[in-house]
């Protein structure tokens, strides 16, 4: 109930504010258990994944976030759960595996954190494993700029992917997990590009 109330009161004010646009809106009509994954510019980035699709999205965050009783208490109410980075964190792994085959939302930022550059940094291999394992779409969206009020902000969609329509891989194989990882980078970036003349 929370995170609906909160979600009706601060999604216009921070349309309104940040001048948010969304390119290809109709790409985000999608049923049942979804990966959302999108570049990471700035502290902005997760309230604007939860803004950006109609259910909810349930984010895989930094464990330093939940540090703080107050601020672990809010990131939980928005969907949040921690995963510890630099290590295979397999209690966030299996959270992740349930989200999906309960028909939820998982939020994502593949490069494992933000990028002070306009050029994101290479994708960690965690999304690719856990599409492999799950078979759930993938749904790319690129922020286009680092938010900032009362300008033009646009958020460009890309199409859903579907893994097993790309490559019949295997978790166990270690390059299938690679060239996964390797083409939703490559689909990214297409967005970059497409970003990049829209705001030119």
């Amino acid at each position: 109930m929370f995170y609906k109330v909160l979600k009706v009161i601060v999604k216009p004010i921070f349309y309104l504010i940040f001048g948010i646009k969304i390119v290809h809106k109709e790409r985000l009509r999608y049923e049942g258990g979804m990966i959302l994954i999108a570049n990471h510019r700035s502290n902005f980035d997760p309230i604007f994944m939860h803004l950006v699709v109609k259910p909810k999205v349930q984010l895989m965050a930094k464990q330093e976030l939940f540090k703080n009783p107050m601020l672990r208490w809010l990131v939980t109410a928005l969907g949040a759960f921690p995963v510890e980075r630099g290590r295979g964190d397999l209690g966030a792994i299996k959270n992740a595996f349930k989200i999906l085959r309960s028909g939820g939302t998982l939020g994502i930022f593949p490069e494992g954190t933000r990028t002070r550059t306009d050029h994101m940094r290479p994708f960690q291999h965690g999304v690719a494993m856990i599409a492999i394992r799950t078979g759930a779409p993938i749904l790319p969206v690129y922020f286009a700029k680092t938010f900032r009020p009362f300008r033009r902000n646009p958020i460009i969609v890309g199409e859903p992917i579907q893994m097993r329509d790309v490559l019949e891989a295997k978790l166990s194989n270690t390059e299938d997990v690679k060239q996964m990882t390797n083409y939703l980078f490559e689909k990214m970036q297409e967005l970059e590009r497409e970003a990049k003349a829209l705001c030119k």
